[in-house]
């Protein structure tokens, strides 16, 4: 074993010991399809300013400003309401440890009141909606979550009962395997507690967090499609670290490896043009229904003929120039709009190009236009999926599978998806 792998072995027992401290971590942005479930196995560590007062006897406690320490152990169990909207319970094991604070009432000493928690219940709900990715920044996610937490345990010689809420904004970028994330949280925390001290004196009172807003940085890795692996980091007021292990229980975890990427287009020039005139009306496919703005760039040549415009740009593609490869063919498009096989390539190259709401658009126009064509319905499937719609992509597989029952790709990503 060589010197990096033992040190990484080394880290990571050592934040899995000191992994004894704060609650379930909120997890980057969860593009979660309807009906999809996953199960988070979470273990964390931190430290949280409080302000501590109330009364021991019949005299009132000074306000003390402390530090408490917190571990959790919980499991999350998540479910997909929608497309980008999921819910969540989670149950664990929480404790608090304040230390032992030495009680005074008018300068006299009324005993020492133990703060030291034992491990008690925990138990949360909470809630996530992910905002549908711009065409310009796909493998961007942007998420809202609440969470609502509570704790009870026992300290020596009374009961603590803990209120922690949680409001996040999180940001997050898809990098297949690995998703970065980092947002900022609102999470008061509000509690009571009642205990005897030493003296025999019954104390009671609150327990508030000095502040509430903060930052969360972490990384989820995907091991295998099912299991990732995950680490937190939190500031507010104090620092905490969080580890996760997520499965995805039901449904494919929405990353961008669990769907091949389709094949670049057909390159040969069309035999023939469509006959579509038997077909359903399509007066409707207007050049609107593509936003062709970029038709007007002054650099680069301007054939006259849709089908010129569309052998350049299958020979960009073929060179890996996708953007200069969809002027070509918007331009085609804006010249012959009901030719089937400029708007599939066009679809196909905004794929490639990452451009996945527009070539959605594409692919759907391409679909009006050609209803049985299967590599359409497949590829716009392929589409809806990297935007996180499993539903529609999922549509989309069927009809394939109506059209060719024996497709092999469809049935595939039909299976991973359960469905």
């Amino acid at each position: 074993m060589n010197f990096l792998t033992k040190n990484f072995y080394s880290v990571c027992v050592i934040i899995l010991l000191i992994a004894s401290n704060v609650g379930a971590s909120l997890g980057p942005p969860k593009r979660i399809s309807a009906q999809d479930r996953n199960l988070n196995l979470e273990i964390g560590t931190g430290e949280r300013y409080i302000d501590f007062d109330g009364t021991v006897g019949s005299s009132t406690i000074f306000p003390s400003k402390l530090k408490a320490s917190t571990t959790n152990f919980a499991g999350r169990l998540c479910y997909g309401l929608a497309d980008r909207l999921s819910v969540y319970a989670l149950l664990g094991a929480s404790r608090m440890n304040i230390g032992n604070l030495e009680l005074q009432a008018q300068g006299i000493s009324q005993g020492i009141l133990g703060l030291k928690g034992e491990y008690g219940f925990l138990w949360g709900i909470g809630g996530e909606y992910v905002l549908n990715p711009s065409s310009n920044w796909s493998d961007l996610m942007v998420g809202f979550s609440a969470e609502y937490r509570n704790f009870y345990s026992s300290i020596n010689g009374g009961k603590i009962d803990i209120d922690d809420f949680r409001f996040a904004i999180k940001g997050a970028m898809d990098m297949d395997k690995l998703i970065p994330y980092a947002g900022v949280v609102y999470a008061p925390m509000r509690g009571k507690y009642n205990g005897t001290t030493t003296s025999g004196i019954g104390a009671s009172g609150s327990i508030e967090s000095r502040d509430d807003f903060g930052v969360i940085a972490g990384a989820e890795y995907a091991f295998t499609e099912k299991i990732s692996g995950r680490l937190e980091a939190e500031l507010i007021s104090q620092s905490s670290i969080s580890l996760g292990l997520v499965y995805n229980w039901g449904g494919p975890w929405m990353r961008r490896q669990s769907a091949p990427k389709p094949p670049a287009p057909e390159y040969a020039a069309p035999e023939n043009q469509l006959e579509i005139s038997s077909r359903e009306n399509l007066s409707a496919h207007r050049v609107s229904e593509i936003d062709i703005a970029e038709t007007d760039n002054e650099s680069i040549p301007k054939p006259e003929a849709a089908e010129e415009n569309m052998r350049f740009g299958n020979e960009l593609v073929a060179l890996g120039k996708y953007d200069e490869a969809i002027i070509f063919y918007k331009r085609a498009y804006a010249m012959d709009s009901k030719n089937f096989r400029v708007v599939y390539n066009l679809a196909t190259a905004q794929y490639l190009n990452r451009d996945y709401l527009s070539a959605r658009n594409s692919y759907e126009i391409a679909v009006k236009l050609e209803p049985r064509d299967v590599e359409t319905h497949l590829f716009l499937g392929f589409a809806n999926y990297r935007l996180g719609n499993v539903t529609d992509a999922a549509r989309a597989w069927k009809r394939v599978l109506e059209l060719d029952p024996n497709n092999a790709v469809a049935l595939n990503n039909l299976q991973a998806l359960n469905q």
